[in-house]
């Protein structure tokens, strides 16, 4: 018993998201969702984690509603598949969607490939 509690203990802390850092993962958990769908299961903890990040700072009030709406993995995949049949359109709406979030950061769509970490 006593051996269980130190596993728990022992168990790494995740380090919090920065809202950039945030956005740029559900932007490709998003993405990667509307484009095949069965797959959201796999990024089910980590889209919480990025959307609470964005929910809780000063992104917030430039979130899409659907992002709002859309509290886990599973409600997402259900909202873009009815929205269209088609990745192209999906995505299309994605990324006209996510545009006032990602002028909020500062950013452009054709953002460097690069990340500061790959140096």
């Amino acid at each position: 018993m006593i051996g269980d509690d130190l596993r728990i203990a022992a168990a790494p802390v995740q380090p919090e998201l920065t809202t950039e850092q945030a956005f740029k993962d559900l932007e490709a958990i998003l993405t990667s969702i509307a484009s095949s769908p069965s797959h959201y299961r796999n990024f089910a903890v980590h889209y919480l984690r990025c959307r609470e990040a964005l929910m809780s700072g000063q992104a917030r009030p430039a979130l899409p509603g659907f992002l709002v709406q859309c509290g886990t993995s599973d409600k997402f995949r259900d909202f873009i598949t009815l929205f269209d049949a088609s990745v192209q359109a999906r995505r299309a709406f994605l990324d006209q969607a996510l545009g006032g979030l990602r002028a909020s950061l500062g950013w452009t769509r054709s953002y460097d490939i690069f990340d500061d970490d790959d140096f």
